[in-house]
């Protein structure tokens, strides 16, 4: 697993600092989504079609599987999917500010924003899709049927007095090629085990 020396610190949505250019068109030319006038970046992950859509925890366990499968395996890399999510899969979008300079860095941010989301649902809070983590992600599930309120959670849910004490107690340990991890071998690519 490759560590990162110091872990990215999320930003609050109201940051101001912009997208430069070259760092847009680098992120836009791995194939993900910016904003135009933001800092925000958007990733798009076509989760386990056997994923129960309205059970946070199976959502967020099915996004962990899906970003350490596009870390290691090299054919799916970083790239949005486009089009409809095939074999049934279920789309998620995942929104957050970012400055980060490449694809890889993004995706390590999206690593730890979920494990925020782990802590908090280990510690027995509920939420529904779209949520807002401490006012800087949002996880969506692509479906017409869950067009509902915001919800709101934090990383002081799961016990933490901020995200400075979240990064301190949590050390990530990000998938590579090299280390995949322990989901991606239950990816299915075809439809068949």
């Amino acid at each position: 697993m490759d560590t990162l020396t110091n872990p990215l610190k999320p930003l609050k949505r109201t940051t101001s600092s912009a997208f430069d250019a070259s760092r847009k068109r680098t992120l836009k030319e791995a194939g993900l989504r910016t904003e135009e006038h933001t800092n925000m970046v958007g990733i798009y992950l076509d989760i386990d079609p056997w994923t129960n859509p309205q059970d946070p925890e199976d959502v967020i366990l099915a996004s962990r599987r899906e970003l350490e499968r596009r870390m290691t395996v090299a054919e799916a890399r970083y790239a949005n999917p486009r089009g409809k999510p095939p074999n049934h899969r279920i789309r998620v979008y995942w929104v957050f500010p970012s400055e980060a300079q490449t694809a890889e860095e993004v995706f390590k941010e999206a690593w730890i924003y979920n494990m925020a989301f782990e802590e908090i649902l280990e510690r027995g809070k509920v939420f529904g899709f779209p949520v807002l983590l401490d006012g800087c992600c949002v996880v969506e599930i692509l479906r017409p049927e869950n067009r509902r309120k915001m919800e709101n959670v934090s990383v002081t849910d799961a016990g933490y007095c901020s995200w400075e004490d979240f990064l301190s107690k949590v050390k990530p340990a990000f998938p590579d090629k090299d280390n995949p991890g322990t989901y991606v071998g239950f990816w299915i690519s075809s439809g068949t085990v």
